[in-house]
């Protein structure tokens, strides 16, 4: 009788280990960036013919003393990415917008690239995005 009980006892635990086991995988949603300071941060090019907007937008979280950006303006050449034009802000709140207007080329292709600071708690936090758009 022992005999039957260990082994019965045995097939239960073996069947029970035997079972799969699923990790979830995360959805394109649910990666999201570690920030400490930055709440919120977006980057990117709009072309209406060829007039051509850049704009970047950054919100800090409660408690941010200050944000500094720089928004620049690139357009690919032969030879790389050439200069179009570029500005800079700064602000003691916790948000920060930055524009830039320029005349595109039919049928370039531009790079938006914002540099910014978002210092919270007397720790400063630096983030870079960049958009790219062909002019149609």
């Amino acid at each position: 009788m022992k005999r039957i009980l260990s082994f019965a006892l045995a097939i239960l635990l073996a069947v029970g280990f035997c079972c799969n086991v699923h990790a979830a995988m995360p959805s394109d949603s649910d990666i999201v960036p570690l920030w400490e300071n930055i709440d919120t941060f977006s980057c990117g090019i709009t072309l209406n013919g060829t007039a051509g907007t850049a704009t970047a937008v950054i919100l800090g979280l409660s408690g941010t003393t200050k944000i500094t950006g720089t928004l620049t303006v690139y357009k690919q050449t032969d030879d790389g990415w050439a200069f179009v034009d570029k500005t800079t802000g700064t602000s003691s709140s916790t948000a920060l917008s930055l524009k830039v207007s320029f005349t595109a080329e039919s049928g370039a292709y531009y790079k938006a690239e914002c540099s910014v600071t978002v210092t919270r708690n007397g720790a400063a936090e630096s983030e870079t995005k960049t958009a790219y758009k062909t002019c149609p």
